[in-house]
This record gives C-alpha cells, sequence and structure tokens, in this order.
C-alpha cells in the first residue's frame, strides 16, 4: 500500500513538472508575441497619406521595392502576408495633438489657444500639426520583429517618396507643358498690343505733323474752361506719351511672359528626363539622387554671367523641390532611431503555473480512471459464461463441489 501510495505521488510530481515545463517554455513560443514599433516624423499630410495607403497594401509594390536589395527573410516574410492578405505589419497616420491634450490645459492658455484654431484654416491647420507615421510589426521572435518593422520602415519611407517624385514630375512634365501653352497665348496677346499701340503711335505722330504744317490754331480764350473727360481730347504730343508708356508696360509684360516660356520650356524638358528615370528606378530615394546629380550638372553647363536668367530660374525651382523632398523622406531619422520592442501576452510565471496546474488536473484524471483500468481489462479477459454467472450470484464466486463416483448420478 506504501508503494502504491509513494508510486502516485511521484507520478504527481512528474505531472506537475512536465506540465511547468510545457506552460513555460513550450507556450511561451505560442502565446507571446514582441511588438517593435518605430515612427517616421510626418506632416500632416493626410491627402499623401491616403494616396499611400493603398500602395502600402500591395504585393506588387512591395516587389517593385525589394528588387536590387539583398533579400533577407523580413523581404520575404512580409511579401507572402502580403500575398494572402494577412500583414503583421500595421502602418498608421497618427497626430501628436489629440482632444485629451486641449482637456489637459491650463485654462489662461485654452482661452487663447481654441479661437485660434477655430478661425484657422483648415488645410493651414493640418499641415502645421506635426504627425508621425507609426510602423509596428509582431512576431513571435523578437529579433524578427525589430528587422520586420525596419524593413516596413523603409518600405513606407520609400513609397511616399515615390508617390512626391511622381506628383513632382507630374508637375515639371503635364502641368509644365499646360503652363506653357498658355504663356505662349499671353506672348500673342502682348505682341498684338504692342503691334497696335505701335501703329496708334505712328497715326498720332503723323497727325501732330500735320497740326505743324497747318495754320496755327488760336488759343482758347482764357476765361473759358473746358473739361477734358479722355485721352482723345488731349493734344497729339500728350496723347503720344500716353501712348508709349502703355507700349512700354505692354512690352515688358511680353518679355516676362517670354522668360516664363523659356522657364517652362526648360522644366519640361528636364522633367521629361525625370519620368523616365523614375520609372527606369526602383529604388526612389536613389532616383532622387540622380536627379539631383542631373540638376547640378545642367547648373554646371550654365556658369557665367551670360547664363540665361530663366533657364537659372527654372533650374533652381526644381532643385529646390528636390532638395525638400530629400529633407523629408531621405535625410529624416526615424524615432526612435532603433525600433522599440514590447512583449505581449501572458507572463512566463502564469505560464509556468498554467503548465503545473494542466499537470495536477491530468494526474486527477488518472487517479480517477486509471484506477478503475486493471479491473475492465480483467473483465475483458472473463469469459461471457463466468461473466453471466457472476451477474446471476451477485458477483460473488461459488464454490464449486465435486461428487465421488462411488456415489453415482
Amino acid at each position: 500500500m506504501k508503494g502504491m501510495r509513494a508510486f502516485e505521488i511521484a507520478g504527481l510530481l512528474l505531472l506537475i513538472a512536465i506540465g511547468a515545463l510545457v506552460g513555460g517554455l513550450g507556450l511561451v513560443r505560442v502565446l507571446i508575441r514582441y511588438q517593435a514599433t518605430t515612427a517616421l516624423p510626418f506632416q500632416g499630410d493626410v491627402q499623401l497619406y491616403r494616396r499611400a495607403e493603398e500602395i502600402l497594401k500591395s504585393a506588387d509594390w512591395f516587389r517593385r521595392f525589394s528588387r536590387g536589395r539583398e533579400l533577407t527573410e523580413a523581404h520575404r516574410l512580409i511579401e507572402d502576408q502580403l500575398r494572402r492578405g494577412v500583414s503583421a505589419i500595421a502602418i498608421e497616420h497618427s497626430f501628436r495633438l489629440s482632444r485629451s491634450d486641449f482637456r489637459d490645459l491650463p485654462d489662461m492658455v485654452a482661452k487663447e489657444v481654441v479661437p485660434q484654431i477655430a478661425h484657422s484654416n483648415v488645410e493651414k491647420l493640418t499641415h502645421a500639426v506635426s504627425s508621425e507615421l507609426v510602423v509596428t510589426a509582431t512576431d513571435r521572435d523578437a529579433k524578427l520583429a525589430i528587422e520586420l518593422a525596419d524593413v516596413a520602415a523603409q518600405f513606407a519611407r520609400d513609397a511616399l517618396l515615390r508617390i512626391s517624385l511622381m506628383d513632382a514630375v507630374r508637375g515639371w512634365t503635364a502641368d509644365a507643358a499646360a503652363d506653357l501653352a498658355a504663356v505662349r497665348s499671353q506672348i500673342i496677346a502682348y505682341r498684338a498690343a504692342v503691334e497696335s499701340l505701335s501703329r496708334r503711335i505712328n497715326e498720332m505722330e503723323r497727325m501732330r505733323d500735320s497740326y505743324r504744317d497747318g495754320a496755327p490754331v488760336s488759343a482758347p480764350d482764357a476765361s473759358t474752361q473746358v473739361q477734358v473727360t479722355g485721352p482723345r481730347y488731349l493734344s497729339p504730343s500728350q496723347q503720344i506719351i500716353g501712348l508709349e508708356a502703355e507700349r512700354i508696360d505692354v512690352a515688358e509684360q511680353l518679355r516676362l511672359a517670354q522668360h516664363s516660356a523659356q522657364r517652362f520650356e526648360t522644366v519640361h524638358r528636364i522633367g521629361g528626363g525625370f519620368d523616365k528615370l523614375l520609372d527606369g528606378e526602383s529604388n526612389a530615394g536613389k532616383a532622387l539622387k540622380l536627379m539631383a546629380d542631373e540638376l547640378a550638372r545642367q547648373h554646371s553647363l550654365l556658369e557665367g554671367p551670360q547664363a540665361p536668367l530663366p533657364v537659372v530660374a527654372a533650374l533652381a525651382d526644381m532643385e529646390r523641390v528636390v532638395v525638400g523632398l530629400r529633407s523629408r523622406f531621405v535625410d529624416v531619422s526615424t524615432i526612435p532611431p532603433e525600433p522599440t520592442v514590447r512583449r505581449e501576452g501572458p507572463g512566463r510565471l502564469l505560464l509556468t503555473a498554467s503548465g503545473a496546474f494542466a499537470g495536477f488536473i491530468v494526474w486527477l484524471a488518472w487517479m480517477h480512471f486509471g484506477s478503475r483500468w486493471p479491473e475492465r481489462v480483467e473483465a475483458r479477459r472473463t469469459p461471457r459464461g463466468d461473466r453471466k454467472l457472476g451477474r446471476e450470484t451477485g458477483g460473488r464466486s461459488q464454490p464449486i463441489v465435486d461428487f465421488p463416483e462411488q456415489f453415482g448420478t
């Protein structure tokens, strides 16, 4: 009996130990997750985020982003999850300013800030409020979660930069072509106005000369006052001065329009090459660098005092856009510099205790059902006749009586 009791206690301790090991080691790999988080500084551009939202969920765009890069397990995992429509990556646009921040403001500050927000332009306010593009990745392995978050942040940066470059190139090609057509129409109108003013000036000069050749005109009486309501009633010399001044103004507008046309032509010519460059380059950051190098090369060709001012202005405008995109998407660092990891799920102690409790439940079940196992085995081994006899006698064994032969039958 004592040996049986010791065997049961040993079984209990063994099952509890196995359950604790399984809960503390095995369930941790199944139930515990690690969430890595990083963020890119954003300028509250909601429209840009909405346009990039669908791209960030596209496996084709991610494959294009991965082209030409050193592929890792994180790249293959993200692409596979995007293909299946279930991704462990989450990218959200988060504003730093929330309603709770206004509730926590002191009364004196709230009285000054809230009216300004209420009367300000919504678009300007949206761009003024700083925001972040938060990237989170979840995985059972902490190192893999960090790598996933880093790759996802690079993908988001590349997608946002590519969309911005596409907008810039569209402005340098299609929009510049439309502006060039409009300026050319203005140039035609200004040229027609200059020619019209020149003809009028010539006619007025002829009229003035004809007055000089004719009889002198008597001066009006000093006591007579004449109200002049328009330049038509002025002397020819005064009208010529007015027309020449107007021609100077129109001629200046014509020159400015011609400069604008030359600037748009330069932008359209260079932007057309950038369109092909962006389509052929999978890395948006590298495409931006190639654009900057090309603009620097064009600047070097125009060095000197004889450089056309409209061409220099066009290159300066394009360079300003490139530098702005570089400072916004390439040079900016993530917040924090390295993704932070947070452990999610029940603690190891809880899982160990749960495993030990599960081992105890298994021991109780074994004690309840396992103790009857020998009886069931014995019952299966007993013939049917003996089992029937056992049922008739109430399960008690009956003695077997042997009659001697001499007694007969």
